[in-house]
């Protein structure tokens, strides 16, 4: 629940040269291994690898937080802390473009926001763009790590 860091000062005491992270960075990291745990801890769990396909000659790429399959299906997630929806909008725009290049191969996308109003605007456009999704808040999590 908490991380930590050292201070500059702290650094220079250890000889560390390792400048602290970017704290949206390490909440995203964070927030990206809630979704890692809930799940088991995926064997074949990967982060942030490129998707590439084709349709009708154009190639598309997309770089999801990350990747595992679940019981046959391709699971693929995406933390959403402070990224504009329009933004989401285009992505889940992407990922149906993605899930239709993968033809019968079974695919979900885990989504991960911070509140319940993200979450419905995101489960419409998954709705709308027939995208099978799992959209998740951090409400969901509150009480699953106690």
């Amino acid at each position: 629940e908490n991380v930590y860091y050292l201070s500059k000062k702290g650094r220079q005491h250890i000889g560390s040269e390792k400048n602290k992270p970017h704290l949206t960075q390490l909440e995203h990291k964070v927030r990206r291994n809630d979704i890692y745990l809930y799940y088991g801890c995926p064997k074949d769990w990967k982060v942030e690898r490129p998707n590439e396909w084709r349709i009708q000659g154009e190639t598309y790429k997309l770089i999801s937080d990350a990747r595992f399959s679940l019981h046959g299906v391709i699971c693929f997630v995406e933390v959403d802390l402070k990224q504009k929806m329009l933004e989401n909008k285009k992505k889940i725009k992407l990922y149906h473009s993605l899930f239709q290049a993968l033809g019968h191969q079974q695919a979900l996308l885990i989504f991960y926001t911070t509140n319940p109003v993200r979450k419905e605007r995101i489960l419409s456009w998954c709705q709308e763009y027939k995208i099978n999704a799992e959209i998740l808040t951090t409400e969901d999590f509150e009480n699953y790590f106690l």
